[in-house]
């Protein structure tokens, strides 16, 4: 034992008096950021920190390198460390406005743009953060406009041309969306998700035959990918393949038993069999799951009238019509957003829907955006206060009920 610790401190010191320096650690570690390797640079990082850990310009590397892999925490950490090491430092404060932005804070969006048009060295980085910020805000053409400007500067970017894909899918432009998953193909064929994207776009323009094949491909790769069986699954049923989905339907069935997509692609497909009770209990554990789901519901209300229960299909399409009526509004007021992004009365409709379809979490970050805009919006306020009330938080209710009735007056 004492021998083999022996050996590794040997080995660390060796390292350090021996391996690379830490400038050229540096210099791999940003090379390897500017290609986008942000395991590499991590690596390279690691190494240089354990040779000089209070250097400020590695930390700083460290944080950018673990904001744009997704680790934000991560890189709050290593900023405050810079922090430590330099009161204010403008290269990490604006960091920590790009992981704002990234967070969906648009509170320095123009201050951000504004670096962007002026050449900035860390212009791309600004960009990712703020196409990522539009996305939560759901900001499509905002979205739209940041991802050209990227491509602009990388046209090799694969996960623009996928993001900027799902901007089009969101507004119905699917052609173009293909164009752009074949775009990130041509960088890197082997590319998963741009394959997988590619292959949804395709049964969704009613090219199953084209599209069932990269599903296949992409099956061998990850045998077990619920997105890739889905769409193997949708492929086979619209190209006829009646007994490869049958069997297909009984794996999606032993693996994925409560996912939501798949319970109720399965029960459209039992309908399109003509096995009406198997289509209702597979669609009626879909609603289980989600009971605004519009899909789930419309499938099981055509269910229930093959089955001829027509007295529960009509109490059903009540329920349909109340969840076709938010859908109607969350499109006509997210076309709203887009003219005016920062009307508090708008998101604070969109977050009422959501809180009224079940998903709570969403619905709260919406009006956590309203008061980033509007702290003293009253409506904002009230929902708050009626949402902690119904959850057993009344100190919390009675703080934005205090809020709301000092906004008003």
């Amino acid at each position: 034992m004492a021998a083999a610790l022996l050996l590794l401190v040997l080995a660390t010191l060796y390292l350090v008096f021996h391996g690379p320096s830490f400038d050229e650690n540096l210099r791999r570690a940003e090379r390897a950021y500017d290609s986008r390797d942000y395991v590499g640079a991590r690596d390279f990082l690691v190494h240089a920190l354990r040779q000089q850990p209070n250097s400020l310009a590695a930390r700083l590397l460290m944080a950018r390198v673990a904001m744009r892999a997704g680790f934000h925490d991560e890189a709050q950490v290593q900023l405050d460390i810079c922090d430590v090491l330099n009161t204010f430092d403008v290269e990490a404060e604006l960091v920590r406005r790009m992981l704002r932005a990234y967070d969906g804070d648009l509170a320095f969006e123009a201050q951000l743009w504004e670096k962007v048009d002026g050449g900035h060295a860390q212009a791309v980085s600004m960009l990712e953060a703020l196409a990522r910020g539009y996305h939560k805000n759901y900001l499509l053409h905002r979205m739209q406009r940041a991802l050209d400007r990227l491509l602009e500067l990388q046209p090799d970017h694969i996960d623009a041309y996928l993001s900027r894909g799902w901007t089009y899918e969101r507004r119905f432009n699917h052609l173009v969306a293909l164009e752009d998953y074949e775009r990130a193909l041509a960088v890197n064929p082997r590319h998963f998700d741009a394959r997988l994207s590619k292959a949804h776009v395709l049964v969704y323009l009613a090219k199953p035959t084209e599209a069932l094949p990269i599903f296949r491909e992409l099956r061998g790769d990850r045998p077990r990918d619920p997105r890739v069986l889905l769409g193997m699954f949708r492929s086979l049923i619209k190209c006829g393949l009646t007994d490869e989905a049958c069997e297909l339907d009984g794996r999606l069935a032993e693996l994925f038993p409560g996912e939501l997509d798949i319970l109720t692609e399965r029960g459209r497909y039992y309908l399109e069999l003509g096995q009406a009770d198997q289509a209702e209990t597979a669609l009626r554990a879909a609603i289980a799951m989600s009971p605004f789901d519009y899909q789930a519901h419309f499938s099981l209300h055509q269910a229930l009238r093959h089955a001829g229960k027509f007295a529960e299909a009509d109490k059903l399409k009540t329920r349909l019509k109340d969840i076709e009526f938010d859908l109607n509004q969350m499109g006509d007021l997210s076309e709203q957003l887009q003219k005016t992004p920062n009307d508090a009365g708008v998101r604070c409709a969109i977050a009422k829907i959501f809180l009224r379809s079940g998903e709570a979490q969403e619905g709260l970050r919406w009006l956590k955006t309203v008061l980033q805009i509007a702290p003293r919006h009253a409506e904002t306020h009230r929902t708050l206060a009626e949402y902690y009330e119904s959850h057993r938080q009344p100190a919390l209710a009675d703080q934005h009920r205090r809020l709301a009735e000092g906004a008003s007056s």
